[in-house]
């Protein structure tokens, strides 16, 4: 299990005024619990943090109550088991990262980097710090 921040990074037009809900097979409720993302002014995106989620489990972004159904570029996309829809998955070892992101300097985060037990720090740019819930801390 990580506690993660889930990035939406899309070449759609979402706007930082639009409400964005995470939705997804991690929860209590399948696809039902919505979490409600903000707008990371830094890197121009929504993001939903402290989601706990397994590798493997399957998430897409709501845009304004279903106006749009979107999946991120930053992560993996798979068929869901209906073989009708594509989600992303999670895999903290297959994220990618956009062409527009890679320009940003590192020396532009502003998250400290301190996590504990139960805190992932994942900034959308060349590096994700992970810590395994119980474990001290693990890097990729």
């Amino acid at each position: 299990m990580y506690v993660a921040s889930i990035y939406l990074e899309t070449s759609e037009s979402v706007k930082p005024s639009d409400k964005v809900d995470l939705i997804g097979s991690f929860t209590k409720k399948p696809w039902t619990q919505k979490f409600a993302c903000i707008y990371d002014n830094l890197f121009k995106c929504f993001k939903a943090d402290k989601v706990k989620i397994k590798i493997g489990q399957q998430f897409k972004f709501v845009v304004n109550d279903g106006r749009l159904y979107l999946n991120s570029a930053r992560y993996p996309v798979s068929r869901d088991q209906s073989g009708g829809n594509f989600n992303n998955f999670y895999d903290p070892l297959k994220l990618r990262t956009l062409e527009v992101n890679k320009k940003k300097k590192l020396s532009q985060l502003k998250q400290p980097l301190t996590p504990n037990d139960e805190t992932t720090i994942e900034p959308p740019i060349h590096q994700v710090w992970n810590a395994r819930i119980g474990a001290p801390s693990a890097s990729h």
